[in-house]
């Protein structure tokens, strides 16, 4: 939404729109006019995870039971809400492939299923514990029962 100022006298009939009374109506109504507008804009915006500031960002985590780490960016938080929205199922081999690449990126990450065990093995390319805590987070929520779960570090 665009910073636009509200001006009520833009709604009125021509008939009306010079008399004073309503010119003063208009100059008490127009500030009160825009801050409710100016509400609206930013609630709007806490509703949009990247557009969120902290305030949306701890809404968007009471509401999906996270705890964020003291040590986590406000990026690397809506990041991690982003994931946990996009935990839907019927899990897919390129469902959870491009879960992990929007978490981690290009290049930062390798998976590997195992068949004769059942096993899947995930390797992250960081050293960052909430990192690899949300990823095993997205994994036991999206990777079926029946599946073992190995997750470790690249090299």
């Amino acid at each position: 939404m665009d910073n636009r100022i509200v001006t009520v006298e833009e709604y009125w009939p021509p008939v009306v729109k010079n008399l004073a009374e309503f010119q003063q109506i208009a100059a008490a109504e127009n500030p009160e006019f825009n801050k409710l507008y100016e509400c609206v804009r930013r609630i709007l915006q806490e509703s949009y995870v990247k557009d969120a500031s902290n305030y949306g960002v701890e809404r968007w985590e009471r509401i999906l039971g996270i705890v964020p780490n003291p040590t986590d960016t406000l990026d690397a938080r809506k990041t991690r809400i982003l994931t946990y929205l996009n935990l839907k199922l019927p899990y897919t081999w390129r469902v959870l492939e491009n879960m992990i690449l929007a978490f981690m990126g290009e290049n930062n990450f390798t998976m590997k299923y195992i068949n004769d065990s059942s096993l899947l093995e995930v390797l992250i390319r960081t050293k960052d514990a909430s990192q690899h805590e949300t990823i095993l987070t997205l994994l036991q929520h999206v990777v079926p029962l029946n599946v073992v779960i190995k997750l470790g570090y690249l090299e």
